[in-house]
């Protein structure tokens, strides 16, 4: 059977499988469709409320929770069937443009973007960054894939594999910038000094894009 064969005749990005329902959702230009695989019935444009969004990949169930990643837009959970929760860079994704999703049997989201993999854990709602200052040979990820604990990554460069446990543990030191000093409450460039100063105050910065500022000083 053909979906042409059924009026949809758009461009198609992506299907999904749903088993609870034994039904397949693909989404395409005409918006997010669900064809029954027992009746062959087609329900067209579903969610016209995302018809707006280039949904081009999916996971879990429309009956319950399913993630969908957008070309532009981040990545939308839906659960039973209504928009719960916008990921984006408005909250938490380092990047909008997203090319896959996977989701993984500890209930991690694996999100590949143009600017490495946004990995959400669901339960905790904790985010990590894995970019090229990680070991990926290129930030624009296409696809991931889990196998045995071991992380498959598809870049534009090639791939990339590694230890789905690996903490990505970075030790070397970020460059540090200060920004302003004051000697005893007041701005001073340091080269002039009496002696009798008490209070050194200096302003400085690191700068590690991929910790989203979670990083310590010492």
């Amino acid at each position: 059977m053909k979906f042409s064969d059924k009026g949809l005749t758009k461009r198609t990005f992506c299907a999904h499988k749903d088993d609870n329902k034994n039904a397949v959702f693909s989404s395409s230009l005409e918006g997010i469709h669900r064809l029954d695989l027992d009746t062959k019935n087609l329900a067209k444009n579903i969610l016209p409320e995302l018809k707006e969004y280039n949904v081009i990949d999916m996971e879990g169930s429309l009956s319950t929770e399913l993630w969908l990643a957008t070309s532009n837009a981040g990545v939308i959970k839906l659960k039973e069937g209504k928009i719960e929760y916008h990921y984006s860079t408005d909250n938490i994704l380092n990047s909008n443009y997203v090319n896959d999703i996977y989701l993984d049997e500890d209930e991690k989201l694996w999100i590949s973007t143009a600017a490495g993999i946004n990995m959400i854990d669901l339960n905790s709602e904790q985010i990590r960054i894995i970019t090229s200052k990680d070991g990926l040979i290129s930030n624009i990820v296409e696809t991931v894939l889990i196998e045995d604990d071991v992380v498959y990554v598809g870049t534009s460069n090639g791939l990339n594999s590694f230890d789905k446990n690996n903490r990505f543990s970075n030790t070397s030191a970020p460059p540090i910038y200060i920004n302003d000093v004051t000697v005893d409450g007041k701005p001073n460039s340091l080269k002039k000094l009496n002696g009798n100063e008490k209070t050194f105050r200096f302003y400085f910065q690191g700068l590690i894009y991929s910790s989203l500022g979670n990083f310590t000083y010492r």
